[in-house]
């Protein structure tokens, strides 16, 4: 591990407000050791203030800054302070720092996270962006009030479902990718990731204690779902669900999300989804009484061609 990664790991373990998709296991996990990195800033007095964490491989010879799998952000993370309303000319500034660090590319594509609010110093460095969407549920939350204002068709889904399943902890990682082949195959898409790439994400996060699969078993005792949460100190996340469309009954998935809201506010945490642009999950997340928040996604390529062929993806 080179210098600024140590540095990097020393100060991310010294705060409770790093996110679980910035942490050096889970960097070391999706992106491979040797294939993540990261840019600090110092403020005056020597402290870190900001940061730029980054995952690049090679496809065919050429340099691409991108996302890994089942990670929906990562790039630039600022100190709370400088968010201050007086201090816009410091964020800029140190944005600017750590956008003009990044080595050169034939294509950066890169989700910032929900706290990186403003996309401005990406723009001023001729960076396009789009808007992503992801849904969270506050800790300070009380279930109470969460179960209070579902919509009540939702509200009669998980009451007959919590008749109808059980919801445990479970250590078979093979299931659970049984499932996710299960629920990519009914939507007719390729699984994005392998079982191997998913067994040593796993690995990590139960290293960690971060991590726990749960299962949504019938009566009968069959396998009708598994839901993958990770978590960090002030969020428990949606790593991924699937379910079994030849035996599962309709109202596994809320079932499923709904059990993990119950643990998340039982555990003092908040709860993201971790959103989704597509129709289907999007309209089943927000019969929740979540809160919408805004991520920005900022892509370039080396040249104006590049970027025309991406922004048809």
């Amino acid at each position: 591990m080179n210098e600024r990664k140590i540095l990097y790991k020393e100060f991310v373990n010294s705060r409770s407000d790093i996110p679980l998709f910035q942490q050096p296991y889970w960097l070391d996990a999706v992106c491979g050791e040797d294939n993540w990195f990261v840019i600090l800033h110092n403020n005056s007095d020597g402290a870190i203030d900001g940061f730029m964490t980054y995952y690049m491989e090679k496809i065919k010879g050429q340099k691409i800054i991108k996302l890994p799998p089942l990670t929906p952000y990562m790039g630039i993370w600022l100190d709370s302070e400088v968010y201050d309303i007086k201090k816009r000319s410091t964020y800029n500034k140190i944005s600017a720092s750590l956008i003009g660090q990044l080595p050169k590319t034939t294509w950066i594509n890169q989700a910032q996270s929900p706290a990186y609010n403003n996309w401005l110093p990406f723009y001023w460095d001729n960076y396009n962006s789009s808007v992503m969407y992801t849904y969270i549920i506050p800790k300070d939350k009380q279930l109470e009030v969460i179960s209070r204002d579902l919509k009540s068709s939702l509200k009669k889904i998980i009451k007959r479902s919590e008749s109808r399943l059980d919801f445990v902890e479970s250590e078979d990682i093979d299931l659970y990718y049984s499932l996710l082949e299960k629920s990519f195959s009914k939507n007719k898409a390729a699984m994005p990731y392998s079982k191997q790439f998913l067994d040593n994400l796993y690995k990590k996060l139960k290293e960690e204690k971060v991590g726990q699969l749960y299962l949504a078993i019938g009566k009968d005792k069959s396998v009708n779902g598994g839901i993958l949460l990770g978590m960090d100190k002030q969020q428990i996340h949606v790593l991924g669900f699937g379910k079994n469309y030849n035996i599962a009954i309709s109202e596994t998935s809320e079932f499923m999300q709904w059990k993990s809201i119950e643990i998340a506010l039982g555990n003092n945490k908040g709860f993201n989804f971790n959103g989704s642009m597509v129709k289907g999950i999007n309209k089943m997340i927000t019969a929740f009484p979540s809160e919408q928040q805004i991520y920005y996604r900022m892509y370039k390529g080396k040249n104006k061609l590049i970027d025309a062929l991406h922004s048809l993806k």
